[in-house]
């Protein structure tokens, strides 16, 4: 098998329905590329509202950052990336998605969003080391 790189590179944003298990099942959402490996796509999520659970928790709370509509306006308004859990999409999948539907592919996320990414999970508890120093050499490129 020839590896020729992901088609969505780290920092892009894109539409997808994207399955996440019972109970949620299966969800439109808009997910931000933080990384890769050569078959998965690692994102963090934008929602349009935090959870109870991470209004609450001091550690989770401080990984939902604001996405604001200002500097990406294809939202209809301020949102919340979630960078307190990483999920995993199979490229082929993505890439396949993007080519049926060109126009969910958007913009890469602002350069202050990208350095919010960058300070919270610098230190954070949630993510390994190996996790930790992937994301922010993929990030560091955007």
């Amino acid at each position: 098998m020839i590896f020729f790189g992901p088609k969505l590179e780290p920092g892009r944003i894109f539409h997808f329905p994207y399955d996440f298990g019972p109970p949620s099942g299966v969800l439109e959402k808009f997910l931000v590329v933080v990384d890769h490996t050569q078959v998965f796509y690692r994102l963090f999520v934008i929602n349009t509202h935090r959870t109870d659970l991470q209004e609450h928790n001091s550690e989770l709370r401080r990984h939902v950052l604001v996405i604001d509509r200002a500097s990406h306006p294809f939202l209809d308004y301020d949102s919340w990336l979630n960078c307190s859990e990483l999920l995993a999409l199979r490229q082929r999948d993505a890439d396949q998605h993007i080519r049926e539907k060109p126009h969910d592919k958007k913009s890469k996320i602002s350069t202050t969003l990208r350095d919010a990414i960058l300070v919270v999970i610098e230190d954070s508890k949630l993510y390994s080391a190996d996790d930790r120093d992937s994301i922010k050499k993929s990030l560091a490129r955007v």
